[in-house]
């Protein structure tokens, strides 16, 4: 058994979000991300992912709570991805290409809490009209406490980069309601999270059956991420490619061995 090194073993000692201001501070000006023409800086993506941290502590979200993220892959993924490790929710990374029935089962299975589907990919994905399937009573629903059944733990929904006028609450309502969510919250949020707190859940495939969902810690991601880094020499200025989903550990590695390195 190969023996970690000291930069893998202090990587298991951060949360995410911990690593991410720790990179943010070494270096604020490398990129972090560039996704369809959106480039994030290091910093830029800290100030990001907080305002959207602010945003769920005012819809409610504890530490703990399971957070659904029902998107394809753009710059918001990556947002709430890290808004959910400073408030120390569990991210929920759902396949994208689920059908109905899958995703009925995964939303209750998980006790989701609060769901944000994404608008980005239309026409090809329409995750507003897909709930409205499974969920008829939310073709007139325009915001507040949910009661569905079949969800029954599920309280909110966000409707995020959707240009059509559905009622739902949208990325502007979130932010809003967060603004006036004080640094030092943030702050102390973020930094009451431990590294042996659930980062992520993920769902398998369910090849032969419902999905199985998957339970990773910080500390786990984090000191794996740091050894991919290591193996593969990444620093700030490397740029790695990824074209694969980010409900997919396959994408959270890579992501993970950037925030250990600064690399984009």
């Amino acid at each position: 058994m190969t023996t970690p090194s000291d930069a893998v073993v202090a990587a298991g000692k951060l949360t995410s979000a911990q690593t991410l201001a720790e990179t943010a501070r070494k270096w604020p000006d490398a990129t972090a991300v560039l996704i369809d023409g959106t480039r994030l800086t290091w910093s830029a993506l800290e100030v990001d992912a907080r305002d959207w941290a602010r945003g769920l502590i005012a819809a409610g979200v504890k530490p703990g709570a399971h957070v659904g993220i029902l998107m394809p892959n753009c710059v918001d993924y990556v947002r709430l991805f890290y808004a959910c490790g400073i408030v120390g929710a569990t991210a929920l990374t759902i396949n994208a290409r689920f059908k109905d029935d899958d995703l009925a089962y995964a939303i209750m299975h998980s006790d989701m809490d609060v769901l944000f589907i994404g608008a980005h990919a239309l026409p090809h994905m329409d995750f507003h009209a897909m709930l409205c399937r499974m969920y008829p009573s939310l073709d007139d629903w325009t915001g507040g406490e949910l009661s569905l059944p079949g969800a029954p733990k599920l309280r909110r929904i966000f409707n995020i980069g959707d240009s059509r006028d559905n009622g739902w609450p949208d990325e502007a309502a979130f932010l809003a309601a967060g603004a006036d969510i004080p640094d030092t919250q943030i702050d102390a949020a973020r930094d009451a999270v431990t590294p042996d707190a659930h980062v992520l859940m993920m769902y398998s495939s369910g090849t032969t059956a419902h999905p199985k969902a998957c339970m990773i810690n910080h500390r786990t991601l984090g000191m794996i991420g740091a050894a991919f880094a290591e193996r593969f020499d990444l620093k700030p200025g490397d740029s790695v490619m990824n074209p694969l989903p980010f409900f997919h550990m396959s994408t959270m590695l890579p992501m993970a061995a950037c925030r250990a390195s600064g690399a984009a």
